[in-house]
């Protein structure tokens, strides 16, 4: 493959930097979805940690949870 030739019309390196500029969109998206998962993961366990909290409390006066 490494001696196959290169197709006509490729500048190598304007394609070397188009990809590594495609990596780099690509590595910045992947945080932001890592980030709004997390932000989502802290929502919903906090939301998690009050019902919680509020079923032992209603437990510890004798009350069904709900």
């Amino acid at each position: 493959a490494d001696q196959s030739g290169i197709p006509e019309g490729v500048n190598l390196p304007e394609e070397i930097q188009r990809r590594t500029d495609r990596l780099a969109v690509m590595a910045a998206a992947k945080a932001k979805i890592a980030e709004r998962a997390q932000a989502r993961y802290a929502k919903e366990k906090a939301q998690y940690d009050t019902q919680m909290a509020r079923r032992a409390e209603q437990e510890a006066l004798g009350q069904k949870p709900r």
